[in-house]
């Protein structure tokens, strides 16, 4: 096995740039987990300051779990994602299983199905989905979050397939 030989500035400015990055991207996170522990003036006098024994407060986190209903919606966000990626993985491991091994006749037809649904943003599909879910009775319902939910993932199984696969379908 070979192992490739970088100059020791050619690493050093890779790394730098990385942790520039990281440092620009983590900064609004920062910003809100300290901003969280303030009073609502503190945060509109010093939003970059630590808090301090003076500006801190628990305020918001009171108000969030007595004003809000953040179990229920905790709840219903933890259902869909759980259903959901169940279903995307069930699904979704089986048509990569069958376009990458059975050959059939619409297979080549299949695959390009599915690799234009990769193509065609999801928004084009929104209102035909609404339309759906209002004449199926399933508006405001977490029955369609999830059925929506797996609407927008569909494209999944052909990815998956060719990267675990190590072919496209269409092949």
């Amino acid at each position: 096995m070979s192992t490739a030989r970088h100059s020791p500035a050619r690493s050093i400015a890779a790394h730098a740039v990385l942790a520039t990055y990281t440092i620009i991207a983590l900064f609004p996170v920062f910003v809100i987990v300290i901003n969280a522990f303030k009073s609502r003036k503190a945060i509109f006098r010093t939003p970059l300051e630590l808090p301090n024994a003076e500006t801190f407060s628990l305020v918001g986190f009171e108000t969030v779990l007595k004003q809000g209903d953040f179990l229920l919606y905790f709840q219903n966000s933890f259902v869909v994602t759980v259903v959901s990626l169940f279903m995307v993985l069930l699904f979704g491991a089986m048509a990569a299983f069958a376009l990458a091994e059975y050959r059939f006749k619409g297979n080549s037809l299949m695959g390009l199905y599915l690799a234009l649904g990769i193509m065609i943003p999801i928004r084009l599909g929104t209102v035909a989905i609404l339309q759906m879910m209002a004449a199926s009775g399933l508006v405001n319902t977490l029955t369609s979050l999830i059925l929506s939910t797996r609407h927008r993932v569909c494209r999944w199984p052909y990815s998956s397939c060719r990267s675990s696969c190590g072919r496209s379908p269409m092949t």
